[in-house]
């Protein structure tokens, strides 16, 4: 104990623990399981919340809410504030503004008003996914699941000790309570993990972000500051070998849980035990590994573990934007983390904790100092992203990427089952002349705004169905964790039903598009009959190819005309990631010599063009227009890059290719003949 008798050291130094390895997972260092530590901090905040609400009521016979509450905003909210402040505002220079800065200002707002870890769920999407790795206020989502725990958890408490101070049989409602709490908070959780959700139960609720997922931990905590209060010193023995197991679990749960676990779920009791025996451990400090808890290195860490966890992670986020290619900067970022965290500790979380606040004038004014500068920059920021920060060029720039194609923002990712007149997914409907139908996966939706625009002029309907992840052939497809509806059944299931439609509609040019991304991938299997998958992209190209060629081949012989395309320029790039400064100076680009991207992309052509050769079908090359003299330019002159994610083509770049598809359609009308 230290000399306040209510602070315990080696509590101090477990936050060190706690914080030190949160701080190594985010920093790259293989610590698979660091982000465990956050676990370790729920069940420490329940511990030691309820035995310092326990010693209130047996001093006082009483719980003040509001004075509890208002203890936790001095003790959080204005550093948070400060920190989420600075973090937006450089946010807006140095984070990609199509959506990337827009996450980071919806989430400063949720940290403001504790409710971070669902506009997170809502925004960001899963915590190891590429779009958290670019919001630096990610990390609050535990702050928030931390405050909602304290804004329901004390009056629960209260509850249990009033009834239980009226009626003696009541006693030991307090942890009856505390334990029914955690009980109904594990079963939800490890339903949940078990892929048998409570389905009553709003996923915003559960799963990484959801404080109902979460509750037990803290529970677990509570639990043992109540049962503490009957315990009398461990012996020497116990709390020897509690402290060493508990080491043992924790360590071992920073290698056997990783990024692929199932999380929360029965791994997390894992942590969760280790840190409930190192605290009980701790209550004999004879005991070595409390004794190392206590010494200084850690309790000085562990006083500032919460500055700490404010202000490495948008460190660290910013840090791999401003240098992708220098991983050690990870670390160099998260030390450097430390020099804001000190000064936070030294001149904003203590003093404001201290502060006296007896009137209300003086908690208003608290209050509205911390909240409203970090609300209003969080709004402003939001406002100003979602408006390309009013400059002409950032709002081209984040049009082109931003835009979903055609086909996606009308959800035409079902397979065609409507006439060509009426329907979903059919544009130009009034139009008199013979139908163009656009098929295949996202490589096929990318040209939706092209196919249009030339239908239009045409005077011909056009009718779209997309499959993103599905290739336009009679054969089958493996790929690594698709979603349900894009698997191997998904995919030939979309196929089958399409082809069956085309094969018996009003003749007209069916254009059909697919991602080379299927032949070259070693991870993608390619089969002519379920099962038996091959990735090696040699063997499957002869396999990727009779699979075309019968698909051709069928809608052909059904008195389709058919127009091949190819997929377009890629680059190895991503616009989304440009930041504002890197597009206002229009530094975010990438070069590809035309002649290494036909190259690259032969073994796919090859298919298309032997395809169409056998099957009497037209071809459209659109890499000469989009990378005129040799070059592909991602960003051209114009400031409109022609891609929006490196792979697919923005809606500009697809409008400008509507006379190409006007001019191969009219083409085709001439000199294209059913076989």
């Amino acid at each position: 104990m230290s000399k306040d008798s209510n602070r315990r050291l080696d509590i101090q130094g477990l936050r060190a623990i706690a914080v030190g390895v949160v701080v190594a997972f985010h920093a790259g260092l293989p610590i698979p399981g660091g982000f465990v530590g956050v676990d370790v901090f729920f069940v420490i905040s329940g511990f030691v919340i309820t035995a310092m609400l326990h010693r209130e009521w047996n001093s006082s016979g009483r719980i003040r809410l509001g004075t509890f509450y208002l203890r936790r905003f001095k003790r959080l909210s204005p550093a948070l504030a400060v920190m989420v402040t600075l973090t937006v505002l450089a946010a807006l220079v140095l984070l990609p503004p199509f959506g990337s800065q827009q996450n980071a200002a919806a989430t400063g707002l949720g940290a403001m008003a504790m409710v971070a870890n669902f506009v997170i769920f809502a925004t960001t999407g899963g915590y190891f996914d590429v779009a958290a790795e670019l919001n630096p206020l990610l990390h609050t989502w535990s702050l928030s699941v931390e405050e909602q725990f304290y804004l329901v958890f004390p009056a629960l408490l209260l509850i249990g000790w009033l009834l239980a101070r009226k009626v003696r049989v009541l006693r030991r409602l307090p942890m009856i309570i505390v334990v029914l709490f955690g009980a109904a908070s594990l079963a939800a959780m490890l339903l949940e993990a078990s892929g048998s959700p409570v389905t009553w139960l709003p996923d915003w609720l559960m799963g990484f972000y959801g404080p109902l997922g979460r509750a037990w931990e803290f529970a677990a905590g509570a639990a043992l500051a109540l049962a503490a209060t009957r315990l009398r010193r461990l012996p020497n023995a116990l709390a020897i070998a509690g402290g060493i197991l508990g080491a043992a679990l924790l360590i071992a749960s920073l290698w056997l849980i990783t990024p692929d676990t199932v999380f929360p779920g029965p791994m997390t009791l894992l942590p969760v035990a280790a840190t409930l025996l190192l605290i009980l451990a701790g209550s004999n400090e004879a005991n070595p590994v409390s004794r190392l808890l206590s010494t200084r290195p850690f309790t000085w860490v562990g006083d500032r573990s919460y500055s700490w966890y404010l202000w490495h992670w948008p460190f660290i986020v910013f840090s791999a934007l401003l240098w992708p290619d220098l991983p050690w900067v990870l670390v160099v970022a998260a030390l450097v983390s430390l020099l804001p965290s000190m000064a936070s500790y030294r001149w904003i979380e203590n003093p404001v904790r201290l502060l006296p606040t007896g009137t209300p004038w003086r908690i208003t004014r608290v209050v509205t100092l911390t909240l409203v500068p970090a609300l209003g920059v969080s709004a402003f920021t939001l406002l100003a992203s979602n408006n390309a920060l009013w400059n002409q060029d950032l709002q081209k720039f984040q049009y082109a990427v931003d835009t979903l194609a055609v086909d996606a923002a009308a959800g035409c990712q079902t397979p065609l089952s409507t006439g060509p007149r009426d329907g979903k997914c059919v544009w130009n409907g009034e139009a008199t002349g013979a139908p163009i139908y656009l098929v295949g996966d996202s490589k096929a939706g990318q040209f939706s705004s092209a196919v249009i625009r030339a239908g239009a002029e045409l005077g011909r309907p056009v009718i779209i169905a997309t499959a993103p992840a599905c290739p336009y052939i009679d054969g089958f497809i493996n790929v690594p964790r698709p979603q349900p509806r894009w698997s191997a059944d998904g995919c030939r299931s979309f196929f089958l039903a399409t082809q069956k439609w085309l094969v018996s509609a009003e003749p007209g040019v069916v254009i059909v598009a697919s991602t080379q991304t299927y032949l070259f991938s070693k991870k993608i299997g390619l089969s002519l009959k379920r099962g038996d998958y091959v990735t090696d992209p040699v063997q499957k190209e002869p396999i990727y190819a009779e699979g075309f060629l019968r698909a051709i081949t069928a809608l052909r012989d059904a008195g389709q005309q058919v127009l091949l395309p190819d997929p377009g320029p890629t680059f190895d790039w991503d616009p989304q990631v440009c930041t504002t400064v890197s597009v206002l100076t229009k530094s975010c680009n990438i070069t590809v010599s035309l002649t290494d991207l036909e190259a690259e992309q032969l073994p796919f052509t090859r298919v298309v063009d032997n395809t169409a050769t056998a099957t009497s079908s037209s071809t459209i090359d659109i890499r000469p227009q989009l990378c005129p003299n040799g070059s592909c330019i991602a960003v051209p002159s114009d400031g409109v890059p022609i891609t929006r994610d490196g792979q697919h083509i923005s809606v500009p770049t697809s409008e400008s290719l509507a006379s190409n598809f006007r001019e191969a359609i009219e083409a085709m009308g001439l000199t294209q003949n059913s076989l």
